[in-house]
């Protein structure tokens, strides 16, 4: 049977099997007299650049009984790079040209992502500029694993050159990433790329850092993102995490407390809190302190930060009875204000007199 009976006996079963129209099962299957060399669309068939170039269909028995409703010129660009990439063709400027046509029409193909970087390569290609045409796909389809990869490839690749090529790739990726977080401040993409960005690119002078995570912290205090960055841009001072600066902690914490003040329940600023004792503990009694406000004495994120800086002064023997007393009281509260976690909290007993025991 040839290509064309083939497709015009699938075409008819459809019509049959699910009561679709001839058009519809048209729409689906394709047109009964397509070549699986030729183009289907009137736009790649008129597109002068590809004449030369046979695309490379998916088979009949490749694409199934029912396949999917792709557009027409969405069969084309992908048989177009199937073609290239199945046969490895020699690169050329077509190739590279279809990955383009491609990346419009589904960004999230891993595939011709791989091979547009092989062009670019191969091509000896400006870099610089692939950032600059692909950023508008990205702003547009800005939680696409894919395009955040391409661009993390391509700046590893930029790291390479001169400190002036670095600085500009840097500072022109850093606005970009200006643009994506200020339409959507938590998207994960953007700050995971953000923090690779920042610490592969710029080793000091982060204090630009700390203010843009506070800019953001400033619209949303609920913000847990931005909450996240500054912690990993105060901790990037001194990569052991052992000897962060006084005045930083000092300053870390001060404005920690002023943001539990303006909302005591926010979770994202109590862990940041913890985050910061975590680099300091000299700094526990401070906070201590600070949760012992009356403002905050149902405040269920106090009472527990509380519970854990009683528990490390049991750990670290200091105190012992005395600290035991304090974290079994307030465990108490904290069954009867957040019951919900009513098991955690008889744990967290449970832990306090197990290490209160210890000799």
């Amino acid at each position: 049977m040839t290509e064309q009976e083939m497709r015009t006996s699938s075409r008819a079963k459809v019509v049959k099997v699910t009561g679709m129209t001839e058009a519809q099962a048209v729409m689906t299957l394709g047109p009964a007299s397509t070549h699986p060399n030729e183009f289907v669309s009137k736009e790649f068939r008129d597109d002068v650049t590809f004449r030369g170039v046979q695309p490379m269909h998916l088979s009949e028995a490749e694409e199934g009984a029912v396949r999917i409703a792709y557009e027409e010129k969405f069969r084309d660009a992908f048989a177009l790079l199937r073609r290239f990439t199945a046969e490895n063709l020699p690169i050329t400027d077509i190739a590279f040209l279809a990955t383009t046509k491609c990346m419009e029409l589904n960004p999230a193909n891993y595939t011709l992502w791989v091979y547009r970087r092989r062009c670019l390569k191969e091509l000896g290609m400006d870099l610089e500029k692939e950032l600059e045409a692909t950023r508008e796909l990205a702003e547009n389809n800005s939680k696409n694993y894919q395009i955040w990869h391409h661009r993390k490839t391509i700046l590893e690749i930029l790291t390479q050159e001169n400190e002036e090529v670095k600085k500009r790739a840097f500072e022109n990726e850093l606005e970009f990433l200006d643009t994506v977080l200020g339409n959507d401040p938590k998207n994960y993409h953007a700050w995971q790329h953000r923090q690779w960005l920042v610490n592969s690119f710029k080793k000091d002078g982060l204090e630009s850092e700390v203010a843009f995570a506070d800019s953001l912290i400033k619209e949303d205090v609920r913000n847990n993102s931005a909450w996240n960055y500054r912690f990993n841009v105060v901790s990037w001072s001194d990569p052991k995490m052992d000897s962060i600066d006084e005045n930083v902690i000092a300053r870390e914490i001060q404005y920690t407390c002023e943001k539990i003040q303006q909302c005591p329940n926010n979770e994202s600023s109590w862990n940041y809190l913890r985050g910061i004792m975590e680099l300091n503990s000299d700094v526990r009694e401070q906070i201590l302190q600070f949760c012992k406000a009356e403002y905050l004495k149902d405040c269920p994120f106090a009472l527990s930060c509380m519970v854990d800086i009683h528990l490390e002064h049991i750990e670290d023997r200091k105190d012992v009875g005395e600290n035991k007393k304090e974290a079994l009281e307030i465990l108490g509260r904290l069954r009867s204000l957040d019951y919900i976690r009513e098991n955690y909290w008889n744990y967290m007993t449970y832990k306090v007199e197990n290490e209160s025991s210890k000799t």
